[in-house]
């Protein structure tokens, strides 16, 4: 069987185990990086059957020493073999299951860093560029530090999100609630200033700074 066709049935045994369609899609990149690596290596078409764990061995020489992939990237390939492999070998797709035996790889401590850039996170998780991927984390009120090279929480998420659930007691107010476990979160009724931000809000305790 080639090796597009093993990988082909293991994307639909990934999504028959209601895997995530963004999880699925990094197994599809990360197979097809691999099989042109193969087809590349053996001049033609690869069959699951005739690679060998010397091939498998040569593509994580090859991500490491010429390609220079970071160890998180490299430690992603390797085991999305491992995951392929194991399949196969449970499905009767291939006689033994050769990336169980490859030694395991593990990260040098002075590549256990968090000092990468936003595109090598954005292409980790799956976004399409660095900018799609500050859209999401800036509507959850985080932003990128350049200097520290991680999202960090914006210094005015707190107070925005005090400001938000306040709003919310202001609906009740208008509405005319009068509810004493409402009057006494909110302040006295009638008096907008007290009533502009719920004690619990401001005292910190559902939001710490």
């Amino acid at each position: 069987m080639l090796f597009s066709e093993t990988a082909e049935k293991f994307y639909d045994y990934m999504a028959s185990i209601e895997r995530s369609p963004r999880t699925i899609e990094v197994y599809t990149r990360d197979l097809g990086y691999i099989r042109r690596f193969l087809e590349e290596r053996k001049n033609g078409p690869v069959y699951t059957e005739d690679i060998t764990q010397e091939d498998l061995e040569a593509f994580m020489r090859n991500v490491k020493e010429v390609k220079q992939y970071s160890a998180n990237t490299r430690s992603n390939y390797f085991y999305t073999l491992r995951s392929l492999y194991a399949f196969a070998y449970k499905k009767g797709l291939v006689d033994r299951n050769i990336a169980a035996s490859m030694d395991f790889m593990r990260m040098p401590k002075k590549e256990r860093t968090y000092l990468i850039e936003r595109s090598e996170i954005a292409e980790k998780l799956g976004y399409k560029n660095p900018m799609s991927l500050d859209n999401y984390m800036r509507r959850r009120n985080f932003s990128w530090d350049s200097r520290q090279k991680m999202f960090v929480l914006r210094p005015s998420a707190t107070r925005q999100s005090c400001i938000a659930i306040s709003c919310r007691c202001m609906v009740h107010r208008r509405r005319r609630l009068s509810s004493p476990i409402h009057a006494g979160r909110c302040g006295r009724e009638g008096n907008r200033e007290t009533s502009r931000f719920c004690q619990p809000h401001r005292t910190g305790r559902l939001y710490e700074e």
